[in-house]
């Protein structure tokens, strides 16, 4: 066993940076262990010496939640398969293991699939459960629902298991833990038979989709839509398992050309001029969403999707009763804010359903904890509401992005009211996202 930090590799000169380049830092010593003891050496000393410690997965958080001028650890080393169980669909994977090096190098050549995950394939497994990580599906819950039990370390160096059966509760609190209970070591994860989705998309109107949303969510196994703030299209997702053969949909040309580089040059332009967004959104959805499509496919390559360019994101839960209200004052405070021409791209709502045993919330100094207990379970589902800020280099001098404030409160008749106004009551660059399901 290493008995000091000199014994193990670290920079002392590392820079941190986000995916989407909205947070960075500098830590005092970054690490990269290989191993237990490692870890072991380095909360013993980081506590001798009163230091704090964070953990670094994917880089994909759309928060500082991992910055710190202290020290950071990355788990990346931390990267293996340790047990493939077939029969039982089930495997026990290092933390640091990520969901893209799962459904392209390992599950698929064992006939295994994840039954539900998020957009992105980037995330660690460990940051994943970690951050309340979702897909969608009335009935799937998170993707911690999937976690069958989980080993970490804690500040002195010990090791904990738990699982539904053992530990329950801590269980329940690791299953988001947001890196405040230890770091994670090893997870076990539910898996099931590989198996393709067929997606079917098409384009609508938002009303119309309020009216039917539950006969929507119904319909599907895994139902998410976009809605284009400034006017009242939607294109909602449809997917269901099938056994039909592959057929791919769309084009590079749309898709990525248009959809992807286009796109982002027509924002940076109305950062100069804002009143061209609702033109641009208008333009966009009709070349690249009206109308309908089908596909078949593996998958996650069907539960993820590119998210194009970097993006300012954040993201509220909210409960799934509110979710028509929410949408409705959204559009309502659009349309009588008509001066304020800075929402672009979508809303989008995922469908997930109700973690039943997780009870773990959120909870702030700005909220009092049993509004944030009712608005804010983590882990029972309820509407993810996400907002995307435009993050390019190029803007004009001296214009700093839009920092967007969102306010949430629940008024005496349970019904969710949603304000919002930035900083400078200029709000750049916005999409809200939606993930709904039960409390």
């Amino acid at each position: 066993m290493k008995e000091s930090l000199m014994e193990i590799p670290c920079k002392n000169n590392h820079y941190f940076q986000n995916w989407s380049q909205t947070y960075s830092c500098k830590p005092e010593l970054y690490f990269e262990p290989r191993c237990t003891d490692d870890l072991r050496v380095i909360l013993l000393e980081a506590k001798q010496l009163k230091k704090k410690v964070k953990v670094v997965g994917g880089g994909l958080s759309p928060s500082d939640i991992a910055c710190t001028n202290h020290f950071m650890i990355s788990m990346k080393l931390f990267n293996k398969i340790l047990e493939i169980d077939k029969t039982n669909c089930v495997i026990t994977v290092e933390s640091g293991v990520t969901i893209y090096q799962l459904n392209n190098h390992v599950l698929p050549s064992n006939g295994l699939a994840l039954s539900n995950m998020g957009s992105v394939s980037g995330q660690c497994v460990g940051g994943i459960i970690g951050t309340g990580t979702h897909g969608t599906g009335g009935n799937f819950g998170s993707f911690a629902s999937c976690v069958l039990e989980v080993t970490f370390m804690i500040s002195d160096g010990s090791i904990i298991k738990c699982s539904k059966e053992k530990n329950g509760e801590l269980f329940q609190a690791v299953c988001c833990h947001l890196g405040l209970l230890g770091i994670i070591l090893v997870v076990k994860i539910q898996c099931e038979p590989a198996f393709k989705l067929h997606l079917k998309q098409a384009s609508g109107l938002l009303e119309d989709n309020l009216v039917d949303l539950k006969s929507l969510i119904s319909q599907s196994q895994h139902f998410r839509f976009f809605w284009f703030p400034h006017t009242d299209y939607v294109v909602n997702f449809m997917a269901d398992r099938t056994k039909r053969p592959s057929k791919e949909g769309g084009s590079w040309f749309w898709s990525q050309l248009v959809g992807h580089y286009v796109l982002e040059f027509f924002l940076w332009v109305s950062t100069f001029f804002p009143c061209l967004v609702p033109f641009i959104n208008r333009l966009f959805f009709k070349m690249c969403y009206s109308g309908s499509s089908e596909s078949v496919r593996r998958s996650d390559r069907v539960f993820t999707f590119d998210c194009l360019f970097k993006q300012y994101v954040t993201e509220w839960a909210i409960p799934q009763q509110n979710t028509v209200t929410v949408l409705r004052k959204m559009r309502e405070w659009i349309i009588a804010n008509s001066h304020v021409k800075k929402f672009d791209l979508s809303n989008k709502m995922e469908l997930c359903s109700p973690h039943q045993e997780m009870k773990t919330s959120l909870t702030s100094e700005s909220y009092p904890s049993d509004h944030t207990a009712k608005s804010f379970h983590t882990m029972s589902g309820g509407i993810s509401l996400k907002t995307w800020q435009l993050n390019m280099e190029g803007n004009r001098t001296g214009q700093k992005h839009t920092r967007l404030k969102l306010t949430i409160f629940e008024e005496c008749t349970q019904s969710l009211i949603v304000s919002w106004k930035s900083e400078d009551n200029l709000i750049q660059h916005v999409c809200f996202g939606m993930i709904t399901g039960g409390v």
